[in-house]
């Protein structure tokens, strides 16, 4: 059955995701210690979605050295599936652009192993709220870097917000800059599929049939309108 602050008498569900069992104790330890906090699951590399599914916690603890452990991937499939669980990174060191794409793929809290017990708490308190926790050395470099992609936005062809949604106008930044549809999907926490439609109905919006082509038009650059199909092939 899935977790809600109404159901666990409004204590905060945490799924602890870490390979090494000393750093696990450990946080299992101080986390035990706060009334309004409980660690519902323990989950490894391999089962570990399936262990997200199940109870569906508020916060998934994610140890970035786990071995295999593909972040974003993860991440898309808690998208796909709708779940509600936000995802709090350990890790021995962030980089100001690791924590700014990760931001951007859906990653609310980032943690360095050797932080404080009360930081740790304040940290996941914060991000069950809805907030996002980032070291304040890296802040920075982090909000340098996502000025830098909103400038990107705002330099969008008013000719194309016109016709796109504002959805489909992110789609087709991300689509620019040469992500594939799983990376946007889980840039936008959307599914693959989802984005493949806008872009079907961008292609349609904008007579063009492929990405080039609207890499191109928003550029301000005209397209030939003789290489434009009426019915735009699949999308990749």
């Amino acid at each position: 059955m899935k977790n809600s602050l109404s159901d666990t008498l409004d204590r905060i569900t945490i799924l602890i995701a870490d390979g090494h069992s000393l750093l696990r104790r450990r946080l299992k330890t101080i986390l035990a210690e706060q009334q309004d906090i409980q660690v519902v699951g323990e989950g490894m590399e391999g089962p570990l979605l399936s262990r997200v599914e199940a109870c569906e916690p508020h916060i998934l603890l994610l140890d970035l050295r786990l071995p295999r452990l593909n972040v974003l991937k993860m991440l898309a499939r808690i998208h796909a599936k709708s779940l509600q669980t936000k995802v709090l990174l350990l890790a021995e060191y962030f980089t100001e652009d690791f924590v700014t794409k990760a931001l951007q793929d859906g990653v609310h809290g980032f943690v360095p192993i050797t932080t404080s017990a009360t930081d740790l708490v304040k940290a996941i308190r914060a991000v069950c709220a809805g907030e996002f926790w980032v070291q304040r050395r890296l802040l920075t470099g982090v909000v340098k870097n996502l000025r830098q992609r909103v400038d990107k936005l705002e330099g969008f062809p008013t000719e194309l917000r016109a016709v796109l949604s504002d959805r489909e106008s992110e789609v087709v930044i991300w689509a620019m800059q040469g992500m594939t549809n799983k990376q946007i999907a889980a840039r936008l926490g959307i599914s693959p599929k989802t984005v493949k439609t806008h872009l079907r109905n961008i292609f349609r919006k904008v007579s063009v049939s492929r990405r080039a082509q609207l890499s191109a038009l928003s550029l301000g650059l005209t397209p030939d309108p003789s290489r434009a199909a009426p019915q735009p092939p699949p999308v990749d």
